[in-house]
């Protein structure tokens, strides 16, 4: 299989070929107990011999016990693969491919046994016609696994090819000759049929892969590597609907850069892209939680959204923010460019009837606040409470959260932040 399979593809091709063979599995093992009822019932029925149906109603009990176990192996693989990713996790594939076997080899010496009785004698023609679909069934089945297909073949013909040679088979000759070309012509249609299986898998976890790869440079600004403005609303209104749920705190900052159309008009729109590349870099190496979202959300702007961050916490996060483009010198021939930059800051714990645009937009008007009175400051919004309860101080305790930024002690944090200018 290794062969055929891209080595990219190797985990979520065992994956996907458990899943078939449980599903080919699970068919087979019905098809297996039924054809078996159609053989062995008209026999049952019709034959006064006890010691006949006995046998035949023990072989019945032999047969069912085994499609039984392949039931539970196929039940615990899939019980499995739910519990776990169903696309890249998966288990050896030998319990299903032992059932498989052993209902093989239980059919070919059940097969063996009744071929050879002189009063089974009637069982020639359908176990026969049986046993050839079987054959082509399981082949197909096991075309994935070249091995599997010839160890069945093997188990479920060898032992009718055997009898055949016993000589108490009417036409014997014959029979086994077709035998003998049956089963390596349905080994080759397996061959085929394998190539073709890992070669429409190989294609389709390749078209995964490129799809997930454009799914991900949709969310990408091309500029900085940030994430996009599409992709921050997105992930707002996500995060703003389990903070909902959570009844934790949400928080967002805005970053505009002062002036920065001047820098682009004075010394050139590249050196402006190479310097809101570098700013880019700097803003997301002060956030290193998983969670934390640095967008690009406009030519000169930066948004920063903050799941499970308390006010004072976001407030601290943005001064460093502040302070770091401060600190930035961009050299351009003998001239040192400085940056500094505007911040609106904003935090509520949400409930049912907020929303994130009303967040966004209280965001945006603390930026502008900030930009009006000559940048270089952080503003936050001016959430007015309207009742005591929402003035109601609750501790970083209640929402079990420390920035991982920051190294004071538990603070605590109004629901709504009241307006306050740095």
């Amino acid at each position: 299989m290794r062969k055929l399979v891209d080595p990219r593809y190797v985990s979520q091709a065992m994956a996907q070929l458990g899943s078939d063979l449980t599903k080919r599995s699970m068919i087979g093992a019905v098809v297996y107990l039924l054809v078996w009822v159609a053989v062995v019932l008209p026999s049952v029925t019709a034959t006064a011999d006890p010691s006949q149906k006995t046998v035949l109603i023990l072989f019945t009990a032999l047969v069912a016990a085994v499609s039984g176990v392949r039931f539970l192996c196929i039940y615990g693989y899939r019980n499995y693969q739910k519990k776990n990713n169903r696309k890249t996790t998966s288990l050896p594939l030998w319990p299903l491919h032992a059932g498989v076997f052993l209902s093989g080899g239980l059919w070919g010496g059940i097969s063996y046994y009744l071929l050879t009785t002189p009063a089974f004698a009637d069982f020639s023609v359908p176990l026969f016609i049986a046993t050839t679909g079987l054959c082509a069934a399981g082949v197909s089945s096991l075309a994935p696994c070249r091995e599997c297909v010839i160890v069945y073949l093997i188990l479920l013909l060898g032992p009718l090819v055997a009898a055949l040679y016993s000589g108490n088979i009417p036409n014997a000759e014959s029979i086994t000759w077709l035998f003998l070309i049956y089963m390596p012509a349905l080994y080759t249609v397996s061959s085929l049929h394998r190539k073709e299986y890992f070669t429409f898998l190989n294609a389709k976890f390749s078209l995964q892969e490129k799809s997930a790869r454009l799914a991900e440079l949709n969310t990408i600004d091309n500029s900085t590597g940030l994430k996009n403005h599409r992709f921050f609303e997105n992930r707002l209104a996500y995060e703003f609907k389990r903070s909902i749920r959570e009844e934790t705190p949400i928080s967002i900052i805005l970053v505009d850069i002062d002036r920065f159309k001047l820098v682009n008009e004075k010394y050139g729109r590249q050196i402006g892209d190479e310097s809101i590349k570098e700013m880019a870099r700097s803003i997301a190496c002060l956030f290193n939680r998983s969670v934390d979202i640095v967008a690009r959300y406009d030519s000169d702007e930066f948004a920063i959204l903050l799941p499970s961050t308390p006010y004072e916490n976001a407030k601290y996060l943005a001064e460093r923010v502040r302070k770091k483009i401060a600190g930035m010198v961009i050299k351009y021939q003998d001239a040192d460019i400085k940056f500094t930059a505007s911040i609106g800051v904003n935090c509520c714990i949400p409930d049912n009837g907020s929303s994130e645009v009303e967040l966004l937009l209280q965001t945006e008007k603390a930026l502008h606040r900030a930009s009006a009175h000559g940048g270089n400051q952080i503003a936050v919004c001016d959430f007015e409470p309207s009742n005591k309860k929402e003035e109601e101080e609750i501790s970083t305790e209640a929402v079990n959260f420390k920035h991982q930024t920051r190294t004071e002690k538990p603070h605590r944090l109004l629901r709504h932040p009241i307006a306050e200018q740095q």
